[in-house]
């Protein structure tokens, strides 16, 4: 297995169980409880940064972004999508539950922020002493594909969503039986939907992009170490 290989499922573990003690157990609600699932996710975000150092991660600080990234959002499109089903696809900003989504939306990107910031700030100490670039003109590239990709994703979800939407509006039983579409809010939430699912596909590309890259360099590295081997 490869550096870079593990230095990803360490971070995919990692962030696996914050966001399984951050979406599992709720202890009834209890103060006690929260702080214990709190400390418990401190604790293993200390642990995670202590493992980084000894591993001697040297991935760009974008590389490593992107796989945070893509764990965060997917946790943030299934939870969204999970609430909808759970209130039958029909939301009312009265409701708790619709309430719900989006603090559980923003507890999370606020948890990625600061550990996005705590990785900027490791990143920079590191780089500081040799004057090196956080981003080259690789991470640019692969960004760039990254968010073509993502767009294309985005008007294709909105332009079916419209045709949905306008299926719906003539046809009693396409309503009944998509109640998503049936109100304003509704509609709102669906849109909101099909922009978590673009970013997904997004974040998603641009991992998939540093993986190939990753893959080819090591096969390149591998090539020139066995070269003078097949001369001899």
């Amino acid at each position: 297995m490869s550096h870079n290989t593990r230095l990803f499922l360490v971070d995919l573990v990692a962030l696996l169980i914050v966001l399984g003690l951050y979406l599992g157990p709720d202890f009834g609600g209890s103060w006690l409880g929260g702080i214990l699932v709190f400390a418990a996710i401190g604790a293993t975000l200390y642990g995670w940064i202590l493992l980084h150092r000894r591993l001697g991660d040297t991935r760009s600080l974008n590389e490593q972004l992107s796989g945070i990234g893509l764990v965060f959002v997917a946790a943030i499109t299934l939870s969204f999508f999970w609430g909808l089903h759970q209130l039958g696809w029909q939301t009312d900003l009265n409701e708790p539950g619709t309430r719900a989504l989006g603090w559980n939306a923003v507890t999370l990107l606020i948890g990625y922020w600061i550990l996005s910031a705590v990785i900027e700030q490791q990143q920079r100490g590191l780089l500081g002493a040799g004057g090196e670039a956080m981003e080259d003109e690789r991470d640019r590239d692969i960004n760039a594909r990254a968010a073509s990709v993502g767009y294309t994703a985005l008007i294709i979800g909105v332009i079916a969503l419209i045709m949905i939407i306008k299926i719906a509006a003539g046809s009693t039983f396409v309503g009944r039986e998509i109640p998503l579409f049936d109100t304003p809010i509704n509609i709102a939430h669906a849109l909101i939907g099909v922009l978590l699912l673009a970013t997904l596909i997004e974040c998603a590309t641009e991992v998939w992009l540093y993986r190939r890259d990753a893959v080819g360099a090591e096969d390149d590295a591998a090539d020139a170490a066995d070269a003078p081997k097949v001369k001899a």
